[in-house]
C-alpha cells in the first residue's frame, strides 16, 4: 500500500499521463513502439475508502467494487466524489459502480440459478474454495438454507423486483455507470438474466 500510489503514478505515465516532477523514471526507460496515437483511459478499481480517496485525489474515474459484498459502497461514493479534483484527463467526477445481479422471468427461478454463487460467497467467507455448483447440486446442498440466509447487496429476482433495487443503487450512489455482473452455472441463464435487464433497463 505504501508504493501503490507511486506504481499507479508510472502506470499512467505508461499510457502517456506523465505527472510526476521531471517526469517518471519508469517512462523514461520504457517506451512502446510503434508510438501510440491514443491511449487508453484509466480506471481505478477499488473496495475501499483508500482508493476512492486516491481516485478522487487523481483526477481519475473511479469503479467500486460493490459486487465484492464486503460493504461501503455508499461511504466511498462520497469520497471519492467529495474529493475529486479536475485532472488532465478528467474534468468531472466519473463514478462507475459495480453490481452482482441476477434476474429470471420467476423469483423460483431467478433463486435456483442464483443459489451456486450464494453458496461460493458463503464458502469463501468460511474459508472453503471450491468450484461453482450445478443448481442442482446447490439446492441439494445441506449449506443452502445458511447461503440464502446469508447478509449480502446481490439483486435476484424478476425485473419487476431487481430493476428498480439496481435503479435505486445508482440513484444513492451519484454513479455514472452501473456495471453488472450475472453469476450462474449456466451460459444460457447468465444470457437470459442480462437480456431481461437490458430490456427492462
Amino acid at each position: 500500500m505504501d508504493t501503490f500510489p507511486q506504481d499507479l503514478l508510472d502506470l499512467m505515465a505508461l499510457l502517456g499521463d506523465d505527472r510526476r516532477e521531471g517526469g517518471s523514471p519508469m517512462a523514461r526507460q520504457f517506451r512502446a513502439t510503434p508510438d501510440a496515437t491514443s491511449r487508453p483511459s484509466v480506471f481505478l478499481l477499488g473496495s475501499s475508502d483508500y482508493s476512492a480517496r486516491l481516485a478522487g485525489q487523481l483526477g481519475l474515474a473511479f469503479g467500486f467494487a460493490h459486487h465484492f459484498d464486503m460493504g461501503g459502497t455508499l461511504h466511498a461514493a462520497r469520497l471519492y466524489l467529495d474529493s475529486f479534483q479536475p485532472s488532465p484527463v478528467l474534468a468531472e467526477p466519473y463514478l462507475i459502480v459495480t453490481a452482482n445481479a441476477f434476474l429470471a422471468d420467476t423469483d423460483a427461478e431467478a433463486d435456483h440459478h442464483a443459489l451456486p454463487g450464494m453458496l461460493t460467497a458463503l464458502f469463501r467467507r468460511t474459508g472453503r474454495f471450491t468450484r461453482l455448483l450445478h443448481p442442482d447440486e446447490a439446492a441439494a446442498h445441506p449449506d443452502a438454507d445458511a447461503a440464502r440466509r446469508l447478509p449480502t447487496n446481490r439483486v435476484v429476482g424478476t425485473p419487476t423486483t431487481a430493476v428498480p433495487m439496481l435503479r435505486e443503487l445508482v440513484a444513492v450512489t451519484g454513479a455514472h455507470e452501473l456495471m453488472v455482473t450475472s453469476v450462474a452455472f449456466h451460459r444460457e441463464a447468465r444470457v437470459r438474466s442480462l437480456e431481461l435487464l437490458a430490456t427492462h433497463w
